[in-house]
């Protein structure tokens, strides 16, 4: 995934600080990788598909730069704005386990 700052809408500097912090140890690391893992999926299987689930993708990622560059302010109001994608990614990942 190749985003940059103006796409995450976010300053250079809290791409960058984040960069230095994004471990798998994050549980929005984990989250965002299983979603792109899941689009690279659609894609192959629905394709056109793809321009709607764009704005979730961003949204995750930027929910994971934030809270890795501990920008809680930017973490907060990103959370916000992704709590639909990442309900959906849960139910999504969900629906088949049987418990």
């Amino acid at each position: 995934m190749n985003l940059d700052h103006a796409q995450l809408d976010m300053p250079a500097a809290t791409v960058t600080r984040a960069m230095e912090y994004l471990v798998p140890a994050n549980p929005l690391y984990d989250m965002l990788c299983t979603h792109l893992h899941l689009l690279a999926r659609t894609a192959a299987a629905a394709p056109l598909l793809l321009d709607h689930l764009e704005c979730a993708t961003v949204r995750l990622a930027r929910v994971l730069v934030a809270s890795a560059a501990d920008d809680e302010a930017r973490h907060r109001e990103s959370l916000e704005c992704s709590l639909l994608a990442r309900l959906r990614l849960y139910i999504e990942s969900n629906l088949t386990d049987p418990r």
